[in-house]
């Protein structure tokens, strides 16, 4: 059984992300707990919980590094390509994201912390970065929008999109021949060519 010590808190935190990143790879979140990641990289549960205050922070600490991994995915859109362009490319990288990594995908939305804690500033600003890539392009189609309505369509954009994407890993469009990719760029050719008019 490993101790504490054994390892830097870097190179600690480093290995269980990792460790439960590999697992995801394969298999669900449901599958998994505090003592099967503690056995995976042989340390006891209790210096899980030391370290991270409870399994749900666990989590959360490799959503929010599974976080940084799509935010890594998506920042391959080229910057000085044209807004419509750069918000289908950040749909697709979404749900190309989404089909790659289901597991992790899914873990960073069903993810629940205890009731009466909120999420940390950290997360919260690298889930508002993510709304950003739909943002900026949005609010160059839609100048006239004001902050706070550019704000709730970029949200419906991304929950519309998030939903195909969340439908498409389940198996669940229930559309012969329609695949999320398919939908996602009718969804944004409606909306954007709705509201262009």
């Amino acid at each position: 059984m490993g101790r504490r010590n054994d390892h830097s808190p870097v190179e600690f935190d480093k290995m269980v992300v990792d460790t439960v990143w590999q697992w995801l790879q394969n298999q669900s979140a449901s599958d998994l707990s505090l003592r099967k990641i503690a056995s995976l990289i042989g340390y006891a549960p209790s210096t899980l919980v030391s370290v991270y205050g409870s399994y749900a922070l666990l989590l959360l600490r490799v959503n929010s590094a599974t976080l940084d991994r799509l935010a890594q995915n998506l920042a391959v859109t080229d910057p000085k390509a044209p807004a419509r362009d750069r918000l289908l490319d950040a749909a697709l990288g979404y749900l190309n994201f989404a089909r790659e990594h289901p597991h992790a995908f899914r873990l960073i939305f069903e993810h629940k912390l205890a009731e009466g804690q909120s999420l940390p500033p950290h997360f919260c600003d690298k889930l508002e970065a993510m709304f950003g890539l739909v943002e900026a392009p949005l609010s160059e189609l839609r100048p006239e929008l004001s902050a706070s309505a550019l704000h709730l369509h970029a949200r419906m954009l991304w929950a519309s999109v998030h939903g195909i994407c969340q439908l498409d890993i389940d198996n669940k469009l229930f559309l012969q021949g329609a695949e999320g990719q398919a939908l996602i760029c009718a969804l944004l050719g409606h909306v954007l060519d709705k509201e262009s008019q």
